[in-house]
This record gives C-alpha cells, structure tokens and sequence, in this order.
C-alpha cells in the first residue's frame, strides 16, 4: 500500500470535498476528534511536519516506530488553516481509535457494539496539530487556529456524509488518553459543530420530579452550572448564612450544590444525553 498523498487543500473547499468522496472510497458514519500532542500546534512548519509524522508512524516498531503501513489518521488540522489529506478512505481499515478501554464511555459503546476495531473500520479520525493539555484552543494563538481548522473540517465531513453531531467522539472515550486534551469538552464541541450544520443544539435541563426547573442550566466545559436561589428554592434548601459555594453572578456548580442538597435528602445525578446534558434531582433512597 503505498503512503498517503498528504494534500495540503481548504477545507471548505471543493477539492477537499472532492477528495472525501472518490470512487472506491468508504463512507465514515461517524468521527474521532484527536490532538496530534508532539508536535505542537507551536511547533508546526508546514507539511513536513506532517511528513515527519507519517515517517514515524510507518517507522518499524524495532527502530522506535508505530510499524503501521500509512499514516495513522485520516486528516491533520493545521494552524495555517488547511487540512493535510492523511490515511485515504479506500483502506479496509484507519489507525487512530482502537478501543482499548474496558469500559468505553457508553456512548462510544453503543454504536460501536464494543468492537476494539468498529471506531477504526466506520470513523473518520482528525488529528488537531496541538496539545489541548497545555496549549489553549481558544483566542488569537496557532493552537486555537489549528482548533478552528479542525471545526471547518469536521463541518465539512459531517455534512458530505450526513453525520449528526452526536456522532462525533473523542479519543479519550476509547483509550486510556486525555486526546484531544484536557482543555476541551465533549458536548461544547458537538454544540458548536452541531450549530456549524444548522442542527439543533443540545439544550442542558434540570429535571426534578418529571418537570423542567427553571433555573437556566449552562454548561462550562463538562460541568454545569446553574442559578443557584432559583434551584435551592425548587427544593425547599437553604443556601446558608453565606452561601459560599454561590458565584457573584448568582450561580453555582452543580458540584458545589451536592452537598448542601445531599444533607437535605437530595440526590443529583448528572447524566450526557443524546438531546441534551441533564441533571435528575430525587430523593435520595433511605
């Protein structure tokens, strides 16, 4: 199998488009969102970067290599804006998300079936040239460029081949890795990839008793926070004398409510749904 042609092409683009859908290429139904770590989005100078990491990939194991027959992911995201074209869609099989975790984070064990391979024969994987655990993906810097690239690529993907939102994963929900780093959260990239395609966006909800609490969820990150009176007043707590687990902006983390909430009897359990982040709130068993 010869190596990839490594394309440099805009990912908005016709060419890129025109690429994903060759003849005898397979069609991904879903997509795997990594971050490259070494090298970082700082270290980027261009296509040899992404040359070089083809070179290691396809290196033999007993020279310190990977010993892969092509570069493992399907596309590199880069700070310069463009996509490097990686492992084609024709190969019986990609290289960047055998599942190696025990337990796979449920969504990623449901539509896999928890087939170690299904990630690496049905999902396209994006490789970001960054490392989200120390680099930000977010403001003016080549990481955060590098992150944009990556959103342009998946909107592009997921549209050509009619993926949802929420079929988009992360690295870490296979494998014993932070990838695609620390700095980043499932949901609020399936929300700004899901607002890119003209989805509607997941909507966080409090739920106590089969009713909707009104108390404007929002999720920073993975956590969720929320106005934190109108939450405590749905349950008959108390915030305290101080309070001091409320923000100046009247809200509070679901974290720092739970043990207020579970010396009056509540339970709260925070659940990833497919509509949406929900937090359930009962009594707790006795």
């Amino acid at each position: 199998m010869p190596k990839s042609e490594l394309l440099v092409l805009d990912p908005q683009s016709n060419e890129f488009e025109a690429w994903l859908t060759r003849p005898g290429f397979r069609r991904p139904v879903a997509t795997v969102l990594h971050h490259t770590w070494v090298p970082a989005a700082a270290q980027y100078r261009g296509r040899q970067t992404i040359v070089n990491v083809e070179a290691f990939h396809m290196k033999p194991v007993a020279q310190g290599g990977r010993g892969w027959r092509a570069i493992g992911a399907n596309g590199y995201a880069t700070p310069e804006g463009k996509v490097v074209t990686g492992r084609n869609l024709s190969y019986d099989d990609w290289a960047h998300a055998k599942i190696t975790l025990s337990k796979p984070e449920s969504e990623a064990r449901k539509v896999s079936g928890g087939q170690a391979g299904w990630f690496n024969r049905n999902a396209y994987g994006l490789e970001t040239v960054a490392n989200f655990d120390s680099e930000p993906p977010y403001g003016d810097g080549p990481a955060a460029r590098s992150f944009e690239t990556a959103m342009r690529v998946l909107t592009t993907v997921h549209r050509v081949f009619g993926i949802p939102a929420d079929r988009l994963f992360f690295h870490r929900d296979v494998a014993d890795k932070s990838c695609p780093g620390e700095r980043l959260a499932r949901e609020a990239v399936r929300a700004d990839l899901a607002a890119r395609l003209g989805e509607a966006a997941p909507v966080a909800k409090v739920v106590l008793d089969g009713a909707e609490v009104a108390c404007a969820p929002m999720m920073v990150g993975d956590r969720m926070t929320v106005e934190a009176l109108p939450f405590l007043a749905a349950l008959g707590v108390a915030p305290g004398p101080a309070g001091p687990f409320i923000h100046a902006n009247g809200r509070a983390f679901v974290g720092e409510l739970a043990p207020v909430c579970a010396a009056e009897g509540w339970e709260l359990a925070y659940r990833s749904m497919p509509q949406g982040p929900r937090l359930y709130v009962k009594r707790a068993q006795q």
